[in-house]
């Protein structure tokens, strides 16, 4: 039997295309995920393929890449396939892992994945080096103003009014005010 796994990194991506080359392949069954490849820990439809599979079957993926950005993942990964009796076949390369030569281009093909998600990995850090951000949305303010709004909310002013004039949600508010009345019973407890 062809079984093929098929996998992209996010939510937002699209399976279509590997869809449509697999099926052309042949498969007759397809594993499909929105996750990382970063591990194989978090991936049950691999875990179910994997699970799946019998002697003799014929597992596609369209790139190595596809299967894991590890190498030593994608060992385990091919090292349960073939301890099963299936083989391994990527699509955009022809590669058969279990000749000599799909063997070398496995391990070649599979450094350069790893290579290439370390790559992406540290440009994303230089990139949050350098522009000073980490992740996650702008912040709506900042903390001298976080200040003056729990000393505004202490003298009566309401979340309404605070929410206004710092145009953020009333929640925002609430958060900054709770952060802050937190941090003045720390300060009572130390020096008290």
């Amino acid at each position: 039997m062809k079984i093929a796994y098929i996998r992209v990194s996010s939510l937002e991506q699209n399976l279509d295309a590997q869809r449509k080359i697999v099926t052309e392949a042949g498969a007759e069954r397809v594993f499909e995920e929105k996750v990382s490849g970063r591990n194989i820990k978090n991936r049950p439809q691999l875990k179910l393929m994997l699970e799946t599979i019998r002697e003799n079957d014929e597992i596609l993926i369209t790139t190595l890449s596809r299967l894991g950005r590890s190498l030593l993942d994608l060992h385990i990964i091919v090292g349960k396939i073939k301890s099963i009796g299936a083989k391994l076949k990527v699509i955009d390369m022809n590669m058969d892992t279990n000749t000599p030569t799909g063997q070398l281009l496995f391990n070649v093909i599979g450094s350069l994945a790893e290579w290439d998600r370390d790559m992406i990995v540290e440009r994303l850090a230089a990139g949050k080096k350098h522009t000073g951000r980490y992740g996650g949305r702008p912040k709506v303010t900042n903390d001298k103003q976080n200040k003056t709004m729990f000393k505004l909310w202490q003298k009566g002013a309401g979340l309404k009014e605070l929410s206004e004039n710092y145009r953020c949600s009333k929640m925002t508010v609430w958060r900054k005010i709770n952060k802050f009345k937190n941090e003045q019973r720390k300060d009572d407890i130390v020096v008290g």
